[in-house]
Order: C-alpha cells, then structure tokens, then sequence
C-alpha cells in the first residue's frame, strides 16, 4: 500500500480514523483507475533514512504497465495494497488501465538477494496468469519504461556541481554502447528519454524497457547493480573512461571492477 495508517498518523498529526478513511479512500479510487500523479509519495510521509541503512547504496525502481481488461486491473491493484509496501501508483502506463508504480527504495544488497518489491510485483503477474497490456499501445505510442532511482554514500557527499558533472560522465558511457548492445541490456535501443540524469537527491536510470517478464526484470537488476559500482568508480576517478566495449562487458557481468 501507499502508507500505514500509524505513518500517517504521526506525519500530519491526523488522528486513527481520518488515516483510516483517506487510505480506504486510496485503494477505493485506484480500484476505479482514479490515479493522481504524484500527490502522495510514501517518501515524503516517511523518513527512509530511519529505516534503511544509510551506509549503503540505495535503489528504488519505478514500472509503468498497465491493463486491457477491468478485473485483471484490479486484481493486480488489490495485490499491491496488501503485499507492497511503501508503493505509490499513477495514470501512466499502457492499455485502458495504465498504472505506473513507484517503489520504496531498499538497500542495494536486499536487491540483489532477490527481494525487491519490482521483482516480487512482476513474479505476481506470472503466478496470477495476469496479462499486462501491449508495450507500446496506441495510449503511449511510444515504448514505456522500467526507471531506476540510485544513490550511494558516495554520491550522497557530492555538491550538486559535482553531480551534475559525474551524471554527465556517467550517461555518456552508458549511452555510447551500440544498438544490439542497447537492445540486449535494456530491451530496447531508441532511448527518448537518454539513460542518466541527475534528479533530486538520487541518479535516475532511464533506459530500460518495461517488458513484464521475470527474466527481463531480473536483467534489469543486474545492469542497475552494475550501474551503482560504476557511478562509484566514477565519483573515485576523475579521469576514468572505459571504452564501449569495456562498459558493456561490465554491466554485463556482476563483477566489482572493470
């Protein structure tokens, strides 16, 4: 679900029944497909840095889908209220019920125990039989994606020149592989929206393809992962710049270094 009742209560002060009613309220309004886009966010309600380990880096994943048929929809709805949490839902997507949802981040080793919430969602979709709408759709008609929040302690001491300068860095490497390489490790090449940037206090990856399949999203970890130790080898070295070869069979692999 979005929140907890008792998050809510000491966020704003609201007392057990106004909690309550607004999350009933929620789930009664996404069941409907009556989604905002971005007016609750679990991470303005809650303070992650009380909760996660500040020591490690930090990925949170965003993944746009959506749904042709109304009870499928809501099926999947009801699955992410009782079994998520901390997951924020929007109108963007594909199909009649477009949904895009918005993980919690989690630390960067639960991720690649095999816990994360994008993981977990999609294995659902498998075990359900549920069947995601067509990717792109004429609602989107352009491909939608899977996107990546990341941040590690490193980055996290950076001054936002030397972010900007390092995000830089960083999308030119992974923007300079070619298009059967792109297409391998993100699912598609065409990249409307390029692959870093900085936004906020974290690095957004952009590149991925949002195809609903485990072995696809389990990729996606991978490259992510990778993408989180070369932003540190990036922070570390001013002066380092691998070639396109270099960079793919990095992010190919689970290695630590190059």
């Amino acid at each position: 679900m979005l929140t907890t009742s008792e998050d809510l209560q000491q966020a704003y002060k609201w007392d057990k029944p106004r909690a309550d009613t607004f999350l009933k309220d929620k789930l009664a309004g996404a069941l409907e497909g009556h989604l905002g886009k971005g007016d609750y966010r679990p991470w303005d309600i809650v303070d992650f840095r009380k909760k996660l380990n500040t020591d490690e880096p930090w990925i949170g994943f965003e993944f746009e889908t959506g749904f042709d048929d109304r009870k499928e929809y809501q099926k999947f709805v009801n699955f992410l209220w009782k079994n998520i949490n901390y997951v924020a839902m929007d109108r963007e997507g594909t199909g009649d019920y477009p949904i895009e949802l918005a993980f919690a981040p989690m630390e960067m080793s639960k991720v690649q125990a095999g816990e994360s919430t994008l993981l977990r969602t999609v294995k659902y979709i498998h075990k359900a039989k549920l069947t995601p709408a067509l990717n792109p759709t004429t609602y989107t008609r352009r491909d939608v994606g899977i996107h990546a929040g990341i941040s590690t302690p490193k980055w996290n001491k950076l001054s936002h020149n030397a972010q900007y300068t390092i995000v830089k860095r960083m999308a030119a490497l992974l923007d300079n592989l070619d298009d059967a390489q792109k297409t391998e490790l993100y699912g598609r090449h065409k990249l409307y929206w390029g692959t870093a940037n900085r936004k906020g206090k974290y690095v957004e990856l952009k590149q991925f393809k949002a195809i609903p399949t485990v072995k696809h999203v389990e990729k996606v970890i991978r490259v992510t992962c990778q993408c989180v130790k070369l932003l540190d080898m990036l922070i570390d070295d001013a002066n380092f710049s691998p070639d396109r070869t270099q960079v793919y069979k990095f992010l190919s692999s689970t290695a630590d270094t190059f």
